[in-house]
């Protein structure tokens, strides 16, 4: 399902998909896999968006915890000598895992070059 609202200052749509999220916390990788729910805005006249995903319900495949997350990607200047996409992820489970992922992506050259990576689980 999609919902878009359009003026002249931005473009917004939502979608609303089946997901599969791949984490790797302490050596370890795991699948979670659930429903999402993405808002994507574009502004007009910049170049540039940010996208927001949230899921309610996650599920690992591994130990069955269930997940919520929240990612938040934002990009500016594709292409531009100051052109950067940043993403941050927060994924809590019921059972106690907590993740909490950064990454900055060099864009300016029109390539992603990843430039930081920090990720912690607790």
């Amino acid at each position: 399902m999609a919902i878009s609202n359009a003026n002249a200052q931005s473009v917004s749509t939502k979608t609303v998909d089946t997901g599969t999220i791949w984490v790797q916390c302490d050596g370890v990788w795991d699948v979670l896999s659930g429903t999402i729910t993405t808002h994507y805005l574009h502004h007009n006249g910049k170049n540039g968006f940010k996208v927001q995903l949230h899921a309610a319900e996650l599920v690992s495949l591994a130990t069955g915890e269930v997940f919520r997350m929240n990612k938040v990607d934002k990009m500016n200047g594709w292409g531009e000598t100051d052109g950067e996409w940043t993403w941050h992820i927060v994924i809590i489970g019921d059972k106690g895992t907590h993740a909490i992922a950064w990454v900055v992506v060099d864009v300016s050259d029109g390539w992603m070059n990843f430039t930081q990576i920090k990720v912690k689980c607790q």
